[in-house]
Parts: C-alpha cells; structure tokens; sequence
C-alpha cells in the first residue's frame, strides 16, 4: 500500500518527534486487511517504546473508532469523534 513504509527493525526516529499520525487512508482498511492492522499495531508499539503517541485519523463509524481503540492508539480525530465546527 502506498504510504505505509516502516522499517521497524532500525527505528530510526528522530528524539525530537512527540506525535505519529496514521493516515485516513490506512486507518480506513485496518478492519479488511490484516497486513495493515499487523504494521500499524508494531508501528503503535515501537511508538509507546519511544515515549511517541500515535494518532489515528478519519475516525469516521464505529467500526473504524472500536479498530483503533483495540490496537491502543493515543488519540482519534475524524467526523465520528466531533464533526468540525466554524470559529468565524
């Protein structure tokens, strides 16, 4: 899949880093494809090694929200969390 490259073997993250956000586009296969969900759960893991949270983004049913909880994200952003509001 395009966009979920990682070596987790090296884990050559800079000390710098506080946040790793997982794109919409991955998040919304983790229920069909188990390669994905297997990355994204070593991908979380070497995050809570390094002191990183991981965000999962375009949270938008109950069953993309219930995925991400059980594979132990930090945070969830996307339309069934809180649609997004005018500040004008």
């Amino acid at each position: 899949m395009p966009g979920l490259y990682w070596d987790i073997s090296q884990k050559e993250i800079k000390k710098d880093v506080d946040y790793v956000k997982i794109s919409g586009n991955i998040v919304r296969l983790l229920h069909v494809d188990s390669t994905i969900e297997d990355t994204c759960s070593k991908i979380i893991a070497t995050c809570r090694e390094l002191n990183i949270k991981s965000i999962a983004s375009h949270i938008n049913s109950k069953e993309s929200f219930e995925k991400t909880k059980q594979l132990n994200f930090d945070y969830f952003q996307g339309y069934f969390i809180e649609k997004p509001k005018s500040t004008i």
